[in-house]
Parts: structure tokens; sequence; C-alpha cells
């Protein structure tokens, strides 16, 4: 009869459903350490981003000698050239592929041993402000880890937008090296907790 065919229906649909909760529970730790100890494969990065947009995970970068924690825990590289005074060099950045408004990036320089660092600073300061067309907000000297940091706090426009926007920038000098620190957010004060937690959160390698 039909009421028996549609009873027999129901209790297939929820048997599968039931069934299918039972597998995801049990394979999902299995799954998410998969994804952790293959994190650099293209296929597992485009599912973390897509399953877990907002888990927070450690990159590392063993040229950089540094790791990092980050949205979906991948940073994307690229390289882009520099061009000041008295030196000419390659930036190299890991920038999060998390999607607006807030993006998450860190860099470095090697430079040249006879480099004067407070100078060096100050002039790659301007000229990353001046890079993005930016106006300096604010600016202050900290200490992290045993070095002198330069922060700035830098309002500037999204290429190509009239978007305004808030950049968090941290510069410093280490073994030769320039790492600098970089958070776009849409206003100064937003996200400020995330801002420090990706900051604060980085770690060299030896």
């Amino acid at each position: 009869m039909l009421w028996r065919r549609f009873y027999r229906a129901t209790l297939w649909c929820s048997f599968t459903l039931v069934s299918s909760v039972l597998w995801f529970l049990l394979l999902e730790p299995f799954f998410r350490t998969f994804m952790v100890h293959n994190r650099e494969h293209p296929t597992v990065v485009a599912l973390r981003q897509r399953l877990f947009p907002e888990e927070w995970g450690f990159s590392t970068s063993q040229k950089g000698r540094f790791r990092v924690l980050v949205p979906g825990g991948y940073l994307n590289y690229k390289q882009i050239p520099i061009f000041l005074r008295d030196h000419s060099g390659t930036m190299h950045f890991y920038q999060s592929i998390r999607p607006n408004p807030i993006s998450y990036t860190i860099g470095y320089c090697e430079l040249p041993k006879n480099l004067q660092t407070p100078l060096f600073l100050q002039e790659f300061s301007e000229y990353a402000i001046a890079s993005a067309e930016g106006k300096l907000i604010q600016t202050q000297t900290l200490k992290f880890q045993n070095n002198n940091i330069r922060e700035n706090i830098v309002q500037m426009k999204l290429p190509g937008t009239d978007t305004i926007v808030s950049s968090r920038q941290r510069l410093w000098i280490r073994y030769k090296r320039l790492y600098q620190m970089i958070v776009i957010t849409p206003t100064r004060e937003a996200s400020r907790q995330e801002s420090d937690r990706f900051m604060d959160s980085l770690e060299f390698l030896p």
C-alpha cells in the first residue's frame, strides 16, 4: 500500500542521514589531521579555505625561517621588487588568502652587511607608505623578541578602488634581513584583537 511505501522511504532516509552524521563524526578528526600534515597541497588548501575559513593555524616558511598564525593556516607566496636610494632587492611576501575585509601579510628581504639599520628602517618605512599612496597616521617604536620594531598606522586606498582602509605595519631588521608584517582592516579600530594575534604569534625558526 502507499502508506507502507512512504513509511519505508522515510525509514531509509532517516537511516541514511544518521549514518552520514555518524561517519562524519568518526572521520572528521582524521580528515583534519590529514589536512594539517598536507597543508601545502593545492587541493587541501582549497578545501581548508572552504570548510574552515575562520580556523587559525600556523603557516611556516622554511626559507624565511619563521612561522605565524593566520586564518586557514596557509599563506600565498609572491615576490615584489623594491628600489631604494642605496639598495634594491626583492621582498618575499606571504599573504593570507582569506577574503576581505581583513588581510594578513608577512615579508622579508635580504640586506647588505654594511647597512646602517636605523637609517634604512626610516627610508624603507617612507618607501612602503609612498608605494601604497598612504598617509601616516601614527608611528611608534616597540620591543619585540629583543628587536626594536617600528610600527606604523597608515591610511590608504585599496588598489584600484576608492575604499579607504587602515594598514598596520611592523618593520624591523634581524640578522641582516628586513621583516615586514602588515594587517589591513576596514578601519583603524576594527579587529584589533585578530591583528594582535597575528603579529604577536610570530616565531623564528632555529
